[in-house]
């Protein structure tokens, strides 16, 4: 007689182990309590200086759910959203890989890792769990577009992009290196109407997002401008090295007044370059002390010197654009020295000068591999690599090299060494 209790076959052990993980996982972590910082309120606040994405997430879920309960909600949903990315990515990268089970646990144990290390991303009210979620969900549809052919996904790959962006502007390249791949796949067949338009979605995106972005300031501020944060936060790495005689450089007066107060506060402090002796010391120095040196510094004191009254967000978008062509100047008349700690910040990054050089040798090997021929194996490696280098250069350039703006990328280090161990099988 037929037992009626049989497990179906697709009910698998794999599949028993993860209900069991991603359960537990989501049980563990949404009994833990909201984890509120100063970044939190900043969001609350809806600051001109914060991307809308996850000003509008906060904002909504307190008007719907009310000041007592939403900070649970934004933990489950939070919780939700992002494990749903992980699995979603897990069982797309590993069936198409068909990954051993070593592999397997190694990618779900590194997809999960930032839930549960200090990063803590599921609990933290920020942007983080909501951004890796849906970095994850792209790399998933980029899985299918380039690789499965199913080329409609590159608007489900838009949507996933357009949101990011709006909540973490770090990654609003993407769309290019997804499109640089495509070129390198479909380059016999480019000007066919469909890839033309995949195409095209690809490479407008960036313009989309960032026209966007101005129009939520415009909305909300009176300011047509992009997020007032991103040369505020570059020039912190050449103001940590600038000297006096910079001054001689600057014809603006309010610049000029800018630089002058900055630098003497953060040289009250010694958080200056010529307090440290070696590359590593200096950007020690500057790593752990970024926060004095930019936020507390810089930043605040531009807000208050320009501010006005009349035009309360002024002074944010006048401390932007002094920040800007205080970059310039002070990266001009001391380059050597901050590209040397542009290259420690990345370096920092990576944990190891080794695991740097190991990938880029690897973005190398397998973008000469792509270019030579389309293999999807490769085109994965140089897809991750190009992922890797390129958010850790935008991250070195921005700000500090903190694992809060570079985990995303982790996983894609499995997919490397999981690549070598294929292609090392293969030779042998």
């Amino acid at each position: 007689m037929k037992n009626k209790f049989t497990l179906p076959k697709r009910l698998n052990l794999e599949s028993i182990l993860l209900g069991v993980v991603f359960v537990f996982s989501f049980v563990y972590l949404v009994v833990k309590p909201a984890v509120f910082s100063p970044d939190s309120y900043s969001y609350l606040r809806a600051d001109m200086y914060r991307f809308p994405g996850y000003v509008a997430f906060l904002r909504i879920s307190k008007f719907v759910f009310g000041e007592q309960i939403y900070p649970y909600f934004v933990v489950v949903f939070q919780t939700a959203f992002a494990l749903i990315a992980v699995y979603f990515l897990y069982k797309k990268v590993s069936v198409f890989l068909k990954m051993n089970p070593f592999f397997k646990t190694v990618l779900l144990g590194v997809l999960l890792l930032p839930f549960f290390s200090s990063l803590n991303i599921a609990n933290e009210v920020s942007a983080e769990a909501i951004s890796y979620g849906l970095y994850l969900f792209i790399c998933s549809y980029t899985v299918i577009f380039l690789f499965k052919n199913q080329y409609k996904t590159v608007f489900y790959i838009a949507i996933a992009v357009f949101l990011l962006s709006l909540t973490r502007g770090q990654f609003i390249i993407i769309p290019w290196i997804i499109a640089f791949l495509f070129v390198l796949k479909e380059r016999k067949q480019l000007f066919l109407r469909k890839n033309i338009t995949a195409l095209l979605v690809l490479l407008t995106l960036p313009f989309i997002t960032k026209f966007a972005d101005r129009t939520y300031r415009k909305i909300f501020f009176n300011e047509f401008v992009e997020t007032p944060y991103s040369f505020v936060n570059s020039v912190t790495l050449p103001l940590f090295i600038a000297s006096e005689k910079d001054t001689l450089q600057l014809t603006n007066p309010d610049t000029k007044q800018i630089f002058k107060h900055s630098l003497k506060t953060i040289d009250s402090l010694q958080l200056r370059s010529i307090y440290a002796e070696t590359n590593t010391e200096q950007y020690k120095l500057f790593h752990d002390n970024f926060p004095k040196i930019c936020n507390q510094n810089i930043h605040d004191y531009g807000k208050h010197y320009f501010y006005k009254p009349e035009a309360p967000h002024q002074g944010t978008v006048e401390i932007e654009k002094t920040s800007k062509e205080l970059f310039f100047v002070l990266v001009k008349n001391n380059f050597t020295q901050w590209i040397s700690l542009y290259f420690e910040g990345m370096k920092h990054g990576f944990k190891s000068v080794f695991i740097l050089i190991f990938v880029l040798v690897m973005l190398l090997i397998s973008g000469w591999k792509t270019l030579m021929r389309f293999d999807s194996l490769w085109a994965m490696v140089f897809l991750g690599t190009l992922c890797l280098l390129s958010n850790s250069m935008i991250v070195a350039l921005a700000c500090h090299s903190i694992d809060r703006y570079l985990f995303y990328n982790w996983f894609f280090m499995v997919i490397i060494i999981y690549a070598i161990f294929q292609r090392s099988k293969s030779i042998v």
